[in-house]
C-alpha cells in the first residue's frame, strides 16, 4: 500500500519466505532510519525488522527499503471491516482493543512518539494458537 513516508509490497524472501519490503519515499530516508534505530528493540510491540537497505526504484533512482515481518491480517482498519470479522462479538472487539492499547502503552513507557495513531497504521499480526 502506499502511505505517507513509503510504499509496501508483499514480497518473497529466499529462506526466510513472505516479507514486507517498505520503499522508502524520497527525502524520507534519514527520518525513517531515525526511527527504525528506536523502534527495533521493542521486540513484540513492533513489527520485526530484517534488515535495512538499498534498492533500484522504477529503474531510474535509489531508495532506501525496510525488509519487515509481513502481517498478513493487515492493518487494524482492514483486519476489523473484513467480512469474516464481521462477527466478532462486543467482548473480542473489546479485547482487540485493549491488547492495541497495552502495546501503546509499552511503545509510551519506551518514550516511542507516534507521530499518526490510526487503525491504518497499526499492523495486525497473529498470536501463537489465533
Amino acid at each position: 500500500g502506499d502511505g505517507a513516508y513509503c510504499v509496501a509490497y508483499r514480497a518473497e524472501l529466499e529462506g526466510v519466505g513472505q516479507i514486507a519490503l517498505r520503499i522508502v519515499k524520497s527525502g524520507l530516508a534519514r527520518e525513517v532510519i531515525k526511527e527504525l534505530k528506536q523502534n527495533v528493540s521493542i521486540r513484540g510491540t513492533t513489527v520485526e525488522t530484517y534488515g535495512v537497505t538499498v534498492v533500484k526504484w522504477r529503474g531510474t533512482t535509489w531508495r532506501v527499503a525496510q525488509v519487515m515481518e509481513l502481517c498478513e491480517l493487515g492493518n487494524m482498519d482492514d483486519f476489523l471491516a473484513a467480512p469474516e470479522q464481521r462477527g466478532l462479538s462486543l467482548r473480542s472487539r473489546v479485547g482487540i482493543l485493549r491488547a492495541a492499547l497495552r502495546k501503546l502503552c509499552e511503545l509510551k513507557r519506551s518514550r516511542v512518539v507516534w507521530r499518526d495513531l490510526k487503525g491504518q497504521n497499526m499492523l495486525v499480526r497473529r498470536q501463537d494458537g489465533e
